[in-house]
């Protein structure tokens, strides 16, 4: 039964990344457009993160997004296919370690913010490695 769960837990994350991915391929938005959205959502997180009052929380989140855009900086200079799917994948798993993280200190308040931050990273993810196919 457990791994029932975990199996369709699996599948269901797998399925909303590739969704997204494909939703990126046929968006109209330019790749500045979409690297301004993602600069949009580190600030809203990080400006939320001002009134959390517990600092070590506040340390561990911030860290996080900072390790989370430098990921996403390398993405956007690596230029083989094999390695920039590679650096995906990573960035999207860092993305939800900090979702886990929040759900487990209570912070739902953070969640839509960082699912809006996923999805953009997917989207910046889908167009390099488009870029990178072609």
């Amino acid at each position: 039964m457990k791994k029932e769960k975990l199996k369709i837990g699996a599948a269901l994350g797998t399925g909303a990344i590739i969704g997204g991915l494909l939703g990126v391929l046929f968006a109209p938005k330019k790749g500045s457009e979409t690297r301004e959205q993602i600069k949009m959502s580190f600030i809203n997180l990080k400006d939320k993160l001002m009134n959390v009052d517990e600092e070590s929380i506040k340390r561990h989140i911030e860290k996080k997004l900072d390790c989370i855009d430098v990921e996403l900086a390398k993405l956007e200079i690596i230029d083989s296919y094999k390695k920039a799917t590679k650096q995906a994948k990573k960035v999207v798993k860092q993305i939800n370690k900090l979702i886990d993280y929040t759900k487990k200190k209570g912070m739902s308040e953070f969640e839509d913010l960082i699912l809006d931050l996923k999805d953009k990273a997917a989207e910046i993810s889908e167009e390099i490695l488009t870029n990178l196919d072609n």
